[in-house]
């Protein structure tokens, strides 16, 4: 049993989150209420993906490849599934730098949820996890009865004996505990780092696993006024609802709002291709016709073609205003 004191971590109430970089009410200790139920749900994902780890490679083939190099050339199990499900992670010191799996960038799932667990049994003051072992023993020597003989002598020799030991911690259980007391964890100053490792151990579990989302692209920056500035953020597309909203401050443009948030946009200078086809309608094949047409212009961000907003509405509104002249001179003819 323990039997040291507490150790109370230091409570911080901020007036915002501490997730979100703008002035968003914090609703659950330091964090808001989405943010919350992100933690939540991260802690249920995460023991998910482990459950449907595999280290067994697959033998399909990888796109843009030839064919499958020979069995001598494989690696004879999926290293990063390995190393996820082992609690053993390397520091980086002694290990080779270069190698993720071995320096400690590829997150042992275990080691990740043990340490806060071990911050919460700490600070909370809880006892480890226990099991309990029961055996029964004789004084002497010799041949017994067994347990259904009904003698009372027989049961009285051999007497119950109980001993509480430590239990092993695995990733459920540690998962669980954060659950439970994960309104008390949300009040915590560690919850940013909590988060971030969570959302780190996410991205690598679903790489493994081939479930995540296709990556959306942003299509701009918020435009939103706040009291410290203009916000900045991504604005990230919605085909769903047909609008686009900030990673940052949350606001949400909806389909009336686009083509005033273009106008913005283009006040930015140039956009990629494919954001300039998602704000005026153009296929992105016929915006690089255009480029190649030298009808408008563009510039090279690296690899990246762009181009300026302003520029493709005015040929695809100039195209409209033709094809619309010409339908009334041949329904007039």
């Amino acid at each position: 049993m323990s039997t040291h004191t507490p150790v109370q971590d230091t409570d911080l109430s901020p007036a915002t989150c501490v997730l979100h970089r703008t002035s968003v009410p914090a609703e659950v200790g330091l964090v808001c209420d989405s943010h919350y139920q992100a933690l939540s749900s991260l802690l249920r994902d995460i023991e998910d993906q482990v459950a449907t780890l595999s280290p067994v490679p697959s033998l399909q083939q990888s796109s843009g490849t030839r064919g499958a190099t020979l069995c001598s050339q494989r690696a004879p199990a999926l290293l990063d599934a390995l190393v996820h499900t082992d609690p053993r992670v390397g520091t980086g010191w002694a290990e080779d730098a270069d190698d993720a799996l071995v320096a400690g960038r590829t997150l042992s799932v275990f080691t990740v949820l043990h340490k806060y667990a071990s911050r919460v049994r700490t600070y909370r003051g809880l006892v480890g996890r226990t099991r309990t072992i029961s055996w029964r023993e004789w004084p002497y020597p010799g041949p017994v009865c067994t347990e259904q003989c009904g003698h009372e002598s027989c049961h009285s020799l051999a007497p119950w004996h109980h001993l509480s030991v430590p239990d092993t911690d695995t990733i459920s259980s540690e998962r669980d505990l954060l659950t439970r007391h994960l309104t008390w964890v949300a009040a915590q100053h560690w919850v940013s780092d909590l988060h971030r490792d969570l959302s780190r151990l996410m991205r690598q579990l679903e790489n493994v696993n081939r479930t995540e989302e296709p990556k959306a692209s942003p299509v701009g920056l918020c435009p939103t006024l706040l009291d410290t500035g203009e916000c900045g953020g991504k604005l990230w597309p919605d085909p769903e609802h047909g609008s686009v909203y900030c990673g940052r401050c949350d606001r949400t443009f909806d389909y009336q709002e686009l083509r005033h948030l273009g106008d913005m946009l283009v006040r930015q200078g140039y956009v990629e291709v494919y954001r300039a086809e998602w704000f005026t309608g153009v296929p992105a094949s016929t915006i690089r016709r255009w480029v190649a047409e030298k009808r408008i212009t563009s510039e090279k961000a690296g690899r990246k073609l762009t181009v300026q907003i302003g520029e493709v509405e005015q040929i695809r509104d100039r195209k409209r205003r033709r094809n619309g002249l010409s339908k009334r001179l041949s329904n007039a003819s």
